[in-house]
C-alpha cells in the first residue's frame, strides 16, 4: 500500500554551493515496506506527481526509490549523501563518455 504526502524539495545549487527550500511542492505516494536494506539505510519505492503536471494521472508518475536511514542520524548526514550522491553522478558521466566496456549509472 503506498500513502500520499506533500513535501517541500530541497535542492542544491553546484554553481553557487548552497542548499535552497523550493517553493514547489510535490506529491509522492511511496510504499510501506522497503524493498532493499543494507547496512545503514532501506529503500522505498516511490512515485513523484508534480503540482504544475498537467495530469494528476499516478499511472503516469515518475518512479524513484526513497532511501531512509534504519538508525537516527544527525541531520546534516542526508545533506552529505546528496552531495556525494551528486559527485559520483558526474564522475560517472564522465567515465562513461570514455566508451567503457560496461556503463555506470547513479
Amino acid at each position: 500500500a503506498m500513502r500520499r504526502a506533500v513535501r517541500e524539495r530541497y535542492r542544491f545549487d553546484d554553481e553557487t554551493a548552497q542548499w535552497t527550500i523550493t517553493k514547489d511542492e510535490v506529491l509522492v505516494k511511496m510504499d510501506n515496506k522497503p524493498f532493499a536494506a543494507g547496512a545503514m539505510r532501506e529503500c522505498f519505492a516511490m512515485k513523484k506527481l508534480s503540482t504544475f503536471a498537467a495530469h494528476r494521472d499516478w499511472a503516469r508518475a515518475d518512479n524513484m526509490v526513497a532511501k531512509s536511514y534504519i538508525k537516527p542520524v544527525n541531520p546534516q548526514t542526508y545533506y552529505d549523501d546528496v552531495l556525494l550522491q551528486m559527485e559520483s553522478k558526474i564522475l560517472g558521466d564522465a567515465y562513461n563518455l570514455t566508451d567503457p566496456p560496461k556503463k555506470v549509472d547513479f
